[in-house]
Formats: structure tokens, sequence, C-alpha cells
């Protein structure tokens, strides 16, 4: 929610989420163009890097994206 909503506190100072679908179009459509540009996106929630495993979910993903990069031997 914090990337597409908006949290104004309620007159006793709460702060609740509000979804703004406008915010979160505007974030996808950056989105496109960093892949139009030719960028590949990876997205990692918060919970899932500091939750238990976080630190392993991160090994695992980079030794993938390297072996998905790796050079072929000519």
């Amino acid at each position: 929610m914090q990337h597409y909503g908006i949290a104004p506190p309620d007159d006793k100072g709460r702060v609740t989420h509000t979804a703004v679908p406008r915010l979160y179009a505007e974030m996808v459509a950056e989105d496109r163009l960093l892949r139009l540009a030719g960028y590949e996106i990876y997205r990692f929630g918060g919970w899932e890097l500091t939750a238990p495993g976080g630190k392993e979910l991160l090994d695992v993903f980079f030794t993938d994206l390297l072996a998905r990069h790796e050079k072929p031997n000519l």
C-alpha cells in the first residue's frame, strides 16, 4: 500500500491507508518504461526480505540470476 496509497491521519491522528489507483497506474507505467528500455525488473516485498529465510532467498535469487546470465564457454 505504501507504493500506491495515501495515509492521511484521521481527526484523532490515526493513520489509515487508502488505495489510490492513479498512484498504482503511475508506478506500473514507470515499470513498463524501464522494461521497454531493456531493463529486467525483479521486485521483492520487504516482508520476504526481513522474514526468516530472507538472506537465503536473496542468495538463491542472485545465484540463479548469475547462472541465467553466465556467458557460455566457447
